[in-house]
């Protein structure tokens, strides 16, 4: 059977592998070209590395989606909507094998080309972040960046191949197991990242006077920026201020400390390990209780 399931998946495994191959080798001319620039002004601006960093944050981001898209829901879908899956369950190779032993071969292939591939974003973007951060921008806290190293996009294509395969069994229809990956993993994905992560632990709080910031120190050290709001010297909310009123005015700064940047990627990775597995436990007991 396991001979079998990586004959089923052998040209996905090469199509990943060869993908990966070519990402790693544009991440590394991307890391020469950043380490060899001079860190400064002119650096900054200069749009070609810009538009290199974005296209890569952007293209990191797709990936655990375009897994689950064209490895997780085809996994038991094809199977059932084909019809083959009752010639393989007449046999000796029992539903649970089965299924278990394609889990295993489609988790094996995408986990660990994800993993290997958020290793390399990581080392071709650390001189961006460095520079970003010497220049009072957020750095791997910032949204998007975070999103695409550390732990959390094994997360991610954990989440959106496990989503594949339990659309797969419940709809029973390839295209339409596809369409569910892309509109359930976006809306879980953007609640996440825009309402819960702010608030996986309680920001700290900084007042400054009005035109008085120490914002760039704040980003040096890795912090991330949640919110930034007007109050008066009572701590209560004001949209605006003028002239005497600016000198009782003061700058609310809520943001997250650099040092809690693994704290916030345990716990996202954990938010979507435990949906995965939610979602896989619904797989195995559709595949298991379906009549053939």
């Amino acid at each position: 059977m396991t001979w079998l399931a990586w004959r089923q998946h052998r040209y996905q495994a090469l199509l990943v592998a060869a993908a990966l191959a070519l990402a790693a080798a544009a991440l590394a001319v991307q890391r020469y070209a950043m380490a060899a620039a001079r860190p400064g002004p002119q650096w900054t601006s200069w749009g070609a590395i810009f538009a290199l960093v974005l296209f890569e944050i952007f293209a990191m981001l797709l990936v655990p989606v375009l897994l689950g898209i064209f490895l997780g829901a085809p996994l038991v879908a094809r199977e059932l909507e084909g019809g083959t899956h009752r010639l393989a369950w007449t046999q000796s190779i029992s539903r649970r094998r089965w299924l278990l032993v394609g889990l295993a071969v489609v988790l094996a292939i995408s986990l660990a080309a994800t993993a290997a591939l958020s290793a390399a974003v990581s080392w071709a973007l650390a001189p961006w972040v460095a520079l970003e951060q010497g220049t009072g921008n957020p750095g791997w806290f910032s949204n998007g960046t975070f999103d695409v190293v550390g732990v959390v996009p094994v997360a991610y294509a954990l989440f959106a191949l496990a989503l594949g395969v339990a659309s797969g069994a419940l709809v029973r229809r390839t295209l339409l197991a596809m369409f569910v990956v892309l509109v359930v993993f976006t809306a879980v994905r953007m609640p996440v990242a825009l309402a819960a992560r702010p608030n996986y632990e309680p920001p700290v709080h900084l007042t400054y006077p009005v035109g008085v910031t120490h914002l760039d120190a704040l980003y040096r050290s890795g912090a991330w920026t949640v919110s930034m709001s007007l109050v008066d010297a009572g701590g209560r909310p004001v949209q605006t201020c003028s002239g005497s009123d600016c000198d009782h005015a003061r700058l609310r700064v809520d943001y997250q400390p650099g040092d809690r940047f693994w704290t916030f990627q345990w716990i996202e990775a954990g938010i979507y390990l435990g949906l995965s597995a939610l979602l896989l436990g619904v797989a195995y007991v559709v595949v298991l209780r379906r009549a053939t």
